[in-house]
């Protein structure tokens, strides 16, 4: 069993911020009146605020690596689930990205861009993916 952590990526969390405050930027040297763009303005940040705490507590923390294949998935909020199935995306050396689904339907978004995790540890989330086997009893033989 192999445990991967998977740390926030900086850029993403430096991008996102500075896309918020442009647009807060843009609304506020628009050419409406003032109470009107400080409304927008504050609605867009507390939108962007509550969309990026809802992404914080739903992003995967970490991947660990069971037996014969077998993913679990924890969410930044503690949250721990099996991966039932894993949708298409992209698994190369520079990026990874997959969108994984829990037995119950419960989905979780993967990115991990090569420069946040080590060689190895990028390598062995990569070979994982793409050896996934969902966990299924074989009903016929009643394995």
């Amino acid at each position: 069993m192999t445990t991967i952590p998977l740390p926030p990526n900086r850029r993403t969390h430096l991008q996102a911020t500075g896309l918020l405050l442009f647009i807060v930027c843009l609304i506020l040297m628009s050419q409406i009146v003032w109470s009107w763009r400080l409304t927008a303005a504050g609605v867009y940040l507390l939108s962007g605020a509550l969309l990026w705490w809802r992404h914080l507590q739903q992003r995967p923390a970490s991947m660990v690596i069971g037996s014969k294949g077998m993913l679990c998935c924890t969410l930044g909020n503690g949250q721990r689930f099996e991966v039932a199935r894993i949708l298409p995306g992209v698994i190369r050396p520079a990026l990874v990205t997959a969108r994984l689904e829990s037995p119950a339907g419960k989905h979780c978004n993967l990115f991990v861009p090569a420069h946040t995790l080590s060689e190895t540890a990028h390598w062995q989330l990569r070979r994982a993916l793409i050896e996934f086997r969902p966990h299924q009893v074989d009903e016929r033989r009643g394995v």
